[in-house]
């Protein structure tokens, strides 16, 4: 396979990786938001997520995904901007509508994650001391899936501080050229 800038090799590592982190966002905000609900509403057990409604809301994330992951091969932004073969190309306004609607929708996932996460982690004490009891199956699943969201937030911190520093860069660029 060849992985120069310009061939298909970089545009379809590119493709994969963009719909991977896109779809792995999505899924654990998902998740996040499931867990939240069935610890903080036990009490609505009918109320819970169904798997036709896990199927809707799972073909709405790959769509997402697989529509965010095709644009820079249909000409918004593109993979072959950078040996690593992201989309960081940011020469017209289209250009940094995209980048900012991928730092957008990770760090909208990121925030409702760790929202929830802070939500489930007071609640299950607030409901441990008032009770004096301990909610080991909830605790458990919860103390994972936070550890699943910090290693994810640790990962694409760096992307994220990346895409921001290049946006700034080309921002200022893009105001010179249109001087």
């Amino acid at each position: 396979m060849n992985f120069d800038p310009l061939g298909f090799g970089c545009r379809l590592a590119g493709f994969l990786t963009v719909f991977a982190s896109q779809l792995s966002i999505f899924t654990l905000t998902i998740i996040t938001i499931e867990r939240w609900f069935a610890i903080t509403k036990a009490i609505f057990l009918v109320k819970r997520l169904n798997r036709r409604n896990a199927t809707i809301i799972m073909i709405i994330g790959y769509f997402f995904s697989i529509v965010l992951a095709t644009l820079p091969l249909v000409g918004i932004s593109n993979y072959s901007s950078t040996s690593i073969c992201l989309p960081m190309k940011a020469e017209d306004p289209l250009d940094m509508i995209y980048l900012l609607t991928l730092l957008a929708a990770s760090s909208i996932g990121f925030t409702i994650m760790v929202v929830c996460y802070l939500h489930i982690y007071f609640h299950l004490h607030m409901v441990d001391a008032a009770h004096g009891c301990v909610f080991n199956r909830e605790t458990a699943a919860t103390k994972k899936m936070a550890l699943l969201v910090r290693l994810l937030r640790t990962s694409w911190v760096t992307f994220n501080l990346e895409i921001s520093r290049f946006l700034q860069i080309s921002h200022v660029l893009l105001r010179l050229h249109f001087l």
